[in-house]
């Protein structure tokens, strides 16, 4: 009987754990700040980010807020990689002279959803850092 009550005890705790670990990104609108830091310096780029994420399909769509530069309007399809990496892949054309594919979501990211926190993270050649902290709307 000690058994049980304890595998039941067991099993609430793992249920409980707010952190996604399935291989998922929870559908919903996400708003927050985007980052771009080079190595050791200020931030670079800035901005509100508001991204909306459907697991229906798999698809996304990143808007910045109207007084932010950064991150460019893009949308497109994810896919889930492994436990704490995306694939973004960008549908929507842009003009060359403005691609960075960490400007529009266009690259693997480290992703973590905590609750209603989602953050995307991103380090090209150790140099410069790249990041989304997002909470659901």
């Amino acid at each position: 009987m000690k058994k049980i009550i304890h595998l039941i005890l067991i099993s609430g705790l793992i249920i409980s754990c707010n952190k996604n670990t399935n291989l998922e990104l929870d559908s919903g609108i996400f708003r927050g700040v985007y980052y771009r830091l080079d190595n050791g310096k200020d931030t670079v780029y800035q901005g509100v980010a508001n991204l909306a994420i459907s697991e229906d399909n798999n698809t996304f769509t990143l808007v910045p807020d109207v007084s932010s530069s950064a991150p460019l309007n893009c949308y497109g399809r994810y896919f889930i990689k492994d436990v704490d990496s995306i694939l973004f892949i960008n549908d929507a054309y842009l003009n060359e002279f403005f691609y960075d594919d960490l400007l529009i979501l266009d690259t693997i990211m480290k992703f973590s959803q905590i609750g209603e926190e989602l953050t995307l993270e991103f380090t090209r050649d150790d140099t410069i850092f790249y990041e989304y902290v997002l909470v659901r709307r």
